[in-house]
């Protein structure tokens, strides 16, 4: 593919940036529930699980 080869990136975009998944993993290790540090990143709370599993 040579769109590939060119270094396009194909899919969705992520929601979360490097950044905010870090502040919710700390927000989580402090003890703040997911569904609440989930709404604090404006995001769901599925996808702040699915950023945070290795």
């Amino acid at each position: 593919m040579a769109a590939k080869a060119r270094g396009v990136r194909f899919g969705r975009p992520p929601k979360l940036t490097p950044d905010q998944i870090a502040l919710g993993e700390r927000l989580v290790t402090e003890g703040t529930f997911v569904r609440k540090a989930a709404k604090l990143l404006k995001c769901h709370h599925a996808t702040l699980y699915r950023a945070l599993t290795p």
